[in-house]
């Protein structure tokens, strides 16, 4: 089954709140698979490792996949940069997979519903919009209501980039390898996890090794599962046994690191060039 295919049939689930889970998963496990920590708008860095990761998988003849784990956006200078080259489509050999973030998710909701006093403004929104050339700065002089920075957003913020940063998925199974950008409910069966888990939830390390995940007829206990995230900046990527983070804190001086999987299994460390690279 191809990637394209494994996307097309990303699942709406419900949780116990009225919001969808929005989930691709599948049984077979990619030969190859690079996860990309935080971006948050970083696009030098992001152009550097992903060409790394092109470079890495040349040499390697097989077909990858790359998995983004979510907050592309915010904080950095160039998310409209970064947003550009995350829909250019890559060789046939390669697939590349967006996962949402909580960033992702507070600017869809601001999408929905633009405010001078939406929350997310304050956490990373307003350089993002600088990126379209939207100065929200003025915005608290000027007072613009939702309408006319409606007008604003739809004049110099691309349609599709709207609709990439609202329609990202919130987990990705392939077999026993979970990707997700932030963490998991350990008490919760994966298809009934919270979006709030999975975009907000921060990991305890001292619970490592201690996770039991809800079982249910399809889906594997937590010792079984390897989680891939971020969301949370650590100085160098964790790994251990059942979880690997790979959030080092790009936008805050740190470099942007992904890791690569071969057959289900950690295989190494690559980060941007001004990072240097294992």
């Amino acid at each position: 089954m191809s990637l394209f295919s494994w996307f097309s049939r990303a699942r709406k689930q419900r949780s116990g709140s009225d919001e969808p889970i929005r989930l691709v998963e599948s049984e077979t496990v990619p030969e190859l698979v690079y996860a990309i920590g935080d971006i948050h708008g970083m696009y030098d860095k992001f152009c550097r490792l992903e060409d790394a990761i092109l470079a890495d998988a040349a040499t390697r003849s097989r077909d990858a996949v790359i998995v983004i784990l979510g907050d592309f956006i915010d904080r950095g200078p160039d998310t409209n940069k970064v947003i550009d080259r995350l829909m250019a489509p890559l060789d046939m050999s390669l697939k590349r997979l967006c996962l949402s973030g909580n960033h992702e998710a507070s600017m869809a909701e601001f999408l929905d519903r633009p405010s001078r006093d939406n929350a997310w403004l304050q956490f990373g929104g307003i350089e993002t919009l600088c990126s379209y050339g939207v100065d929200a700065h003025k915005w608290h002089s000027e007072k613009p209501n939702p309408s006319q920075i409606g007008y604003q957003l739809d004049a110099l913020v691309p349609a599709e980039h709207m609709r990439f940063v609202s329609e990202r998925p919130y987990l990705i199974r392939f077999g026993h390898l979970v990707m997700v950008h932030a963490g998991l409910d350990p008490k919760t069966p994966l298809a009934d996890q919270r979006p709030r888990d999975l975009l907000w939830r921060r990991w305890d390390a001292r619970a490592d090794g201690k996770t039991h995940v809800g079982q249910k007829k399809d889906m594997l206990a937590a010792n079984d599962l390897l989680i891939v995230h971020g969301h949370t900046p650590v100085s160098d990527v964790f790994v251990s046994a059942n979880r690997i983070n790979v959030d080092t804190g790009a936008y805050a001086g740190g470099p942007l690191s992904a890791i690569r999987l071969v057959e289900g299994r950690f295989d190494g460390i690559l980060r941007d060039q001004s990072g240097g690279a294992i």
